[in-house]
């Protein structure tokens, strides 16, 4: 790894986390504990020899029951389920996809996949539940480039797909059969993973894109915990307790949980479809059971700002909450502002709210910030950040003021820096792409070439660093991000062109950034195949396209553009500039005035 120099001016070159750099993390104290991976080379040797006094919560709320076990009754779980893959054909290095909601089902899933030397693929229920052709689309997709040995779905998805035609090779169990009751109770499993072996297949966000998966290892991810519980000062078998909701085929979710059953801290898991009925019972369990960790969205915060008010919450008290991660959607100063004014006077401290920046490809966390330090709010020069990537600091009340939230500083042992177009390292306070590399990042994604471990990770975002801290201002890849997931550009032009395939043409789709509460709005240009149409025609028009893109996709449209033929720019070869369509649409130059006459018609 070479060494990091000066820029001319002296400024030092943006490259965090390295040895080489000066002072790489001076802002925080943080040392590895090396023993802790050479003890525990995998999440399952911490568990089973773990004390079992650290307990897991299932809690429903009114919407199911109530489960409640030590990590050592869910680790004998897990060899139970282990053995019963075993039977039904499992052998390492399979993948075994769960398609099932977050409960005690998919918890035995993973850990039975985990103890038979199976490779565990979560997906959510929801994909085989919806009727939607992109939906169905993408779970054969993902099948077909998996090759599953087996998949675990409820009863009611027995019939989302013709099975036995389509994947006769692939042995289909139900949910029923993974918890129902065993006469035997073996103690030992039947397998034993190594660090080098995959632990997850993560399927990044709920993308809808072409399917690909994460490869993630054993000892990758116990490399990330080590960080992450590091930088948040959480003690293994200490006094901390996680509350999550998040789903657990997001990264979140699931290494949310998985934290819990490495470090031995007790967990208060919400299924993700009691919290998306009853948002409130985030908070109230939270007070109730005093949890200390949290990781969310911003978009479930803003829920929680609107439901303030709302008696389910009056009494509720948030001075436990001293970890409460905010990510996998950009994050903007509003969010946390909003967030504060709301619960003020319940507890909550400011400080405890902390943007941090990961992703599936470095298993979750990349940076974050250390408890003693604040989350940095940023408001820069829109325009100046557009046209040159030069960062201008700015008052709030500037008239092109850009509201950007500072994510933290980089984990130990991952580097990140700032690079421009042409792989040139930029120096702070300048726009560039993301790329990220180190222990925990990974190899690539399963059936493609694998990355070499010295090689930088282009993460796709665009950024910048300011104090060492890394802000997320864009991103260089077409894709949309809204509640959480990942949506691709070409997924949601197909179901627009698809909604009136005798009158558009093509579509371009891409997100702005707005500064504001929403944080990002997503556009999309969509061009005729004729020029003329009526007032009536093309408010028809654009509710067609948002109805069949809300239906296909579960994505709300924020801003149609309809456009006259010839109107949005394509390479040589054919294909839509979605760059440039948003560059023409930012500055006002798309053309965007289609001739309006009462007799229009395709």
């Amino acid at each position: 790894m070479g060494a990091v120099g000066l820029l001319e001016t002296g400024e030092t070159l943006a490259c965090f986390g390295c040895d080489e750099i000066g002072q790489p993390n001076s802002h925080f104290s943080f040392q590895s504990d090396e023993s802790v991976s050479l003890i525990f080379p995998t999440i399952l040797d911490a568990l089973f020899t773990a004390p079992g006094t650290a307990r897991i919560t299932i809690d429903a709320g009114d919407h199911g029951p109530r489960i409640e076990m030590s990590h050592a009754e869910l680790l004998a779980l897990g060899i139970q389920t282990a053995h019963r893959l075993v039977s039904w054909g499992v052998t390492p290095g399979d993948r075994v996809v769960l398609l099932l909601s977050t409960g005690l089902p998919l918890l035995r899933g993973v850990l039975g996949a985990w103890l038979c030397g199976g490779i565990p693929v979560i997906l959510p229920e929801a994909i085989g539940a919806s009727r939607s052709d992109l939906h169905l689309k993408r779970l054969r997709g993902i099948l077909c480039r998996l090759s599953p040995r087996l998949v675990v779905i409820p009863a009611r998805l027995q019939d989302c797909l013709d099975w036995t035609n389509e994947f006769p090779e692939i042995r289909l169990i139900l949910r029923r059969q993974i918890v129902a009751p065993s006469g035997e109770t073996p103690r030992e499993p039947p397998y034993r993973p190594s660090g080098d072996e995959i632990a997850l297949l993560q399927f990044s966000s709920g993308s809808t894109g072409e399917p690909k998966c994460v490869i993630i290892r054993h000892a990758q991810m116990v490399h990330n915990l080590i960080g992450w519980a590091t930088r948040a000062q959480i003690t293994a078998n200490g006094p901390d307790r996680m509350l999550s909701w998040a789903p657990l085929h997001h990264d979140m979710g699931v290494n949310s949980v998985i934290l819990t059953l490495f470090l031995g801290i007790d967990l208060v898991l919400i299924p993700t479809e009691s919290f998306s009925r009853s948002p409130h019972i985030w908070l109230q369990r939270l007070s109730e059971t005093h949890a200390t960790l949290c990781t969310g969205t911003p978009s479930a915060y803003r829920i929680l700002c609107r439901l303030a008010p709302s008696r389910h919450l009056a009494s509720i008290d948030l001075s436990s909450w001293r970890d409460v991660s905010m990510g996998a959607e950009p994050v903007y100063p509003e969010h946390l502002n909003d967030f504060i004014r709301a619960y003020a006077n319940r507890g909550l401290h400011e400080q405890a709210l902390r943007p941090g920046y990961g992703m599936a490809e470095t298993v979750l966390v990349t940076t974050m910030l250390p408890p003693e330090e604040s989350a940095l709010r940023l408001y820069v020069d829109r325009d100046r950040l557009s046209a040159d990537g030069e960062v201008v600091i700015v008052a709030p009340d500037h008239p092109r003021a850009l509201g950007l939230m500072a994510c933290g500083y980089p984990l130990d042992e991952m580097e990140l820096r700032i690079v421009d177009s042409q792989g040139k390292m930029l120096a702070e306070n300048y726009q560039g792409h993301i790329q990220v590399r180190g222990p925990s990042v990974t190899e690539g994604y399963w059936g493609e070439q694998p990355r070499a471990s010295e090689d930088w990770l282009d993460t796709g975002d665009l950024g910048f660093l300011h104090r060492g801290q890394v802000v997320i201002s864009g991103r260089a890849k077409d894709l949309i991000i809204r509640g959480g997931r990942n949506f691709a550009a070409h997924d949601l032009e197909w179901a627009i062109n698809e909604a009136e395939p005798a009158w558009i043409k093509r579509s371009a789709v891409f997100s702005v950034l707005t500064g504001n509460v929403r944080g990002e709005k997503i556009v999309a240009v969509v061009e005729l195949k004729c020029p003329k149409c009526s007032p009536e025609e093309l408010l028809e028009l654009e509710v067609s396209i948002r109805d069949n893109v809300a239906q296909q996709t579960d994505v709300q449209l924020d801003h149609v553009e309809i456009v006259p033929p010839g109107t949005i720019p394509r390479t040589t070869s054919g294909k839509i500039q979605r760059g440039l369509t948003r560059e023409r649409f930012l500055v006002g130059t798309l053309l965007s005035s289609v001739e309006i006459t009462p007799e229009a018609a395709p």
